[in-house]
């Protein structure tokens, strides 16, 4: 396995023998994981669909959705890029990064890591495509302590929403929601202390169609748990550890820096969600093709919040 937190699998498929079903939806690492592996055998494709079909009775859908955890085989289509100016939003926090060719390249640097790694076991593993959502995201708050949930979830939602142009609604029947938001025991271990999201199906264009988050409820920092794993829904699937004042930076890592803890979107990460959700950008796009289009948009962005 490679190490660091910069580290290429180099072509080479982890094996799967590893991969465990924790908590009754899968977890994020399990299903990057799976959809990171390049020319899937026979093997891996059965290993899927079985993947699939145990998602789909779990989280209210019929089988023979058609996910597919593979790499994407060909591009998907995008919402256009929000209208708003980045520098009107309202409700970001910290201060506004410069626009400097070193804050050009650090935000194109988190960037890459957030969009294109996923953790396991301490470990980061890439995948070469990216992945987004083009339809809005229907959620659902089942299991203990749904008010409480909602709480943490309602504004981040919100924000989301202006930052990407991704529209947002609650639902109530799990069978309509593409985004399930569960506050419990772990299904599996029964623990009350875990956290976990992720996009949980994709598809051959590499657009995310449903999303899965998870915490216990006795879990440490439960809001800050709901917090740093709502972005996963969207398409960021990782934290970042180039830019302390974020959000998603690993503040529970040892020997991370300490920094403040954020209780909603900062400046920076309004800029790598709002570079993520630009038209230009396509689900399912190589990695090498997709980041220089970041350089530019990101380029674009923090001079637009410097004028």
């Amino acid at each position: 396995p490679c190490a660091g937190h910069h580290c290429r699998a180099a072509g080479r498929a982890e094996p799967l023998s590893d991969l465990r079903y924790e908590t009754g939806l899968m977890t994020d690492t399990n299903l990057m994981r799976i959809s990171g592996l390049p020319a899937p055998s026979v093997y891996r494709n059965i290993l899927a669909v079985m993947l699939s079909f145990l998602m789909t009775l779990l989280s209210g859908i019929s089988p023979g959705h058609g996910a597919d955890y593979r790499e994407p085989t060909i591009l998907g289509s995008s919402l256009p890029t929000p209208s708003g100016s980045l520098a009107d939003v309202k409700g970001l926090i910290g201060e506004r990064p410069p626009s400097t060719q070193l804050s050009i390249t650090r935000h194109v640097m988190a960037f890459e890591m957030m969009a294109f790694n996923v953790s396991y076991k301490g470990e980061v593993y890439p995948f070469d495509h990216l992945r987004k959502r083009n339809s809005p995201v229907s959620y659902v708050i089942t299991g203990e302590r749904v008010g409480r949930t909602y709480r943490a979830v309602k504004p981040m939602m919100q924000m989301m929403t202006i930052l990407s142009g991704v529209p947002s609604r609650r639902v109530l029947p799990v069978k309509v929601a593409n985004f399930v938001i569960f506050s419990g025991p772990s299904p599996k271990t029964g623990s009350r202390d875990y956290c976990v999201g992720a996009p949980d199906i994709f598809e051959a264009d590499g657009v995310i169609r449903r999303a899965a988050l998870q915490a216990g409820p006795d879990v440490g920092a439960f809001d800050d748990c709901i917090r740093g794993q709502l972005s996963r829904s969207l398409g960021l699937s990782h934290h970042q550890d180039i830019l302390p004042a974020s959000l998603f930076w690993p503040t529970d890592r040892p020997g991370t820096p300490a920094t403040p803890v954020f209780t909603t979107f900062t400046w920076s990460d309004a800029v790598l969600l709002r570079t993520l959700y630009d038209e230009r950008l396509k689900p399912g796009m190589h990695r090498d093709v997709a980041m220089p289009l970041v350089r530019v948009i990101i380029a674009e962005l923090l001079a637009e919040l410097n004028r």
